[in-house]
């Protein structure tokens, strides 16, 4: 992707440009949290819905509940939010599958979660740092659980839904983060400090609606040091993917407006 050369701004944290100036601030305090313990793993390929499922438990599905509420704490303490993630038994057919190493969890047949089993240490680290992504539909329903990077319509309606990574150089922003920020430029850029493998979400510029998830592929320390090379973004889901069902409305290309969960 071609480096933004423009003297536009950076956008950091979009969130900032639709929530309420203290719920973003709010939010912010919980990605922190979760750059602590952000651990990077690789991108998933062609991944597909599981050819078998099979139903969770109440037990199952409440635990499951708590699990996405302290993983992206604060964002779903509201009831409405969670339940946007992840129904209740009375609103939704809730199951889960498998693909090799990739757990899923399906909403009423639909790929809503996916988490990639760790592959060191025992069984309960490798629990302990269990990590669920939600895919660009579930952040289209709930968009204000991660971090948001926006990048130029182009480069979201081309290259990211054709399958390609994100570079720094397609961010909003980037000339002028590089050029005025200089030794903290990818702060200036993604809204503060970022992790290498913590969560975050794609828009483009003119919309609230991710079109894809992905992890950091290095931490901005690291960016500094090795400037702007290489794919800054690794993207494990997208608009368009095969997960994403083929009747779904794409929000990113409507005029609709983000959902209120806080």
């Amino acid at each position: 992707m071609a480096d933004d050369v423009s003297d536009e701004p950076p956008v950091g944290d979009a969130r900032t440009s639709w929530l309420p100036a203290q719920s973003a601030q709010i939010l912010a305090l919980g990605d922190a949290a979760r750059r602590r313990n952000a651990a990077y793993q690789n991108a998933w390929q062609k991944l597909q819905p599981p050819a078998k499922t099979q139903p969770l438990k109440s037990s199952e599905r409440r635990s499951l509940r708590q699990a996405l509420q302290k993983q992206f704490a604060p964002a779903l303490d509201a009831a409405e939010a969670i339940d946007a993630v992840l129904p209740t038994s009375k609103n939704a057919a809730v199951t889960r599958g498998r693909q090799d190493r990739t757990e899923l969890i399906l909403v009423d047949g639909v790929v809503a979660l996916a988490s990639q089993e760790p592959v060191d240490g025992d069984a309960k680290s490798r629990a302990a740092r269990k990590t669920w992504v939600p895919t660009p539909l579930v952040l289209q329903r709930c968009p204000h659980i991660l971090r948001q990077v926006a990048v130029h319509a182009p480069v979201a309606h081309g290259p990211l839904k054709r399958g390609a990574d994100l570079y720094a150089g397609g961010v909003v922003g980037f000339g002028h983060a590089t050029r005025e920020t200089a030794g903290s430029w990818p702060e200036a850029l993604f809204g503060g400090p970022i992790a290498q493998g913590e969560l975050v979400a794609v828009c483009a510029r003119d919309s609230w609606a991710p079109v894809a998830v992905g992890r950091f592929s290095k931490s901005s320390e690291d960016m500094v040091l090795e400037g702007s090379r290489g794919a800054c973004v690794d993207v494990l889901l997208r608009v368009g993917d095969g997960v994403w069902p083929n009747t779904a409305v794409d929000a990113s290309t409507s005029s609709s407006s983000p959902p209120e969960f806080y």
